[in-house]
């Protein structure tokens, strides 16, 4: 094992990567090295999310992010995707651990026209789609190793590329700007020290080992979730298609009813349950970016109207068959109490 980040049989192996996987000190540090070879002058088309390198962004870089709507869901969608043309590339999101089915005509309309694409994974470790593996579908994909993602090295993540550009710049960036090909220790660009450690490096190789039960363990959760609800006609789920495998980061569900989530956290809470949602405000809505960028509530109306209403249940690795069945019981009972429903025997 080697804390530098020279390739990683078992993490390659893992990811279906045939080029590099680069372990890198912190998670958001993946997505930077990505965009400073990529990216120079002009817009950043983004879908939902985002990582926190474009609040933080990476030294060197230019650009300006563009934030874009959601089409009429949460869940994997680039068809909304804008570009004009100051736009040099885009990251897409694998929200809560699915693959958009459109990504890879997406990736293939921006390579014709010059452009990047690079992967949000940080929910999608060993997501699939049509047999791929997130990550592998464009430029470079980056993976989150933080505590509450799939697996976790206790911080960190990873980037994985076929191209041999960006993996260059990432080992440079990885060791504070080195010339790599230099064997005199040269510094040729601005950078910061993002070198995983070997103890970092032991923990990921004993969860990459579990990897597939993890992900095993959340479909299993998932399906009993999907068959529930979806008999229930009180909430719809994000649903994966035939030919998508989602790591189920996130289960995501969306309410039929009008649903006041705070009280229904509250209710739930005491039921020993808990439920959130994700990017509250929306990326859009964050300080840094009403400041930075003049970004205004109503600028996307479709994604704050989705964004409010959305639900995640807790799906994770040591949930049981009756877990998931107690967790839809009590959800259910909640909702049509909150509804002035009568409860309807599962």
């Amino acid at each position: 094992m080697n804390g530098a980040g020279r390739p990683f049989g078992p993490w390659q192996t893992r990811f279906a990567t045939p080029g590099e996987a680069i372990l890198i000190q912190a998670s958001l540090h993946s997505v930077q090295p990505a965009l400073r070879r990529r990216l120079c002058l002009g817009a950043l088309a983004l879908g939902l999310g985002v990582t926190g390198a474009l609040a933080a962004p990476p030294v060197g870089a230019q650009g300006l992010p563009d934030f874009t709507e959601l089409v009429e869901k949460v869940g994997p969608a680039v068809v909304g995707i804008r570009t004009t043309e100051r736009t040099r590339g885009a990251i897409v999101v694998h929200y809560g651990g699915f693959i958009s089915p459109e990504l890879p005509a997406f990736v293939e309309r921006m390579h014709r026209s010059g452009r990047f694409v690079i992967e949000d994974a940080a929910h999608a470790p060993g997501a699939e789609l049509n047999g791929k593996m997130a990550g592998g579908l464009s430029d470079a994909g980056c993976f989150s190793f933080y505590p509450t993602k799939i697996m976790t090295t206790g911080e960190g993540g990873m980037m994985v590329t076929s191209r041999a550009d960006i993996a260059g710049t990432v080992r440079s960036l990885q060791h504070r700007g080195r010339d790599m090909d230099n064997p005199l220790e040269s510094y040729v660009v601005p950078g910061r020290n993002n070198r995983f450690t070997e103890i970092a490096a032991a923990m990921g190789l004993s969860q990459l080992r579990c990897l597939p039960q993890f992900l095993a363990a959340r479909r299993r959760v998932a399906a009993i979730y999907d068959d529930l609800l979806l008999k229930s006609e009180v909430f719809l789920p994000l649903l994966a298609n035939g030919e998508s495998r989602p790591s189920y980061w996130r289960y995501v569900v969306m309410p039929t009813l009008k649903v006041d989530r705070n009280e229904l956290q509250a209710r739930l809470r005491e039921d020993k349950i808990s439920i959130d949602w994700a990017y509250d405000p929306p990326l859009h809505l964050q300080p840094v970016f009403k400041t930075t960028l003049g970004t205004r509530e109503g600028m996307l109306p479709k994604s704050e109207a989705i964004l409010s209403r959305h639900i995640c249940l807790p799906v994770h690795a040591q949930m049981r068959d009756i877990d998931c069945e107690y967790v839809v019981e009590r959800l259910l009972h909640h909702v049509k109490e909150m509804a002035n429903l009568t409860p309807q025997t599962q």
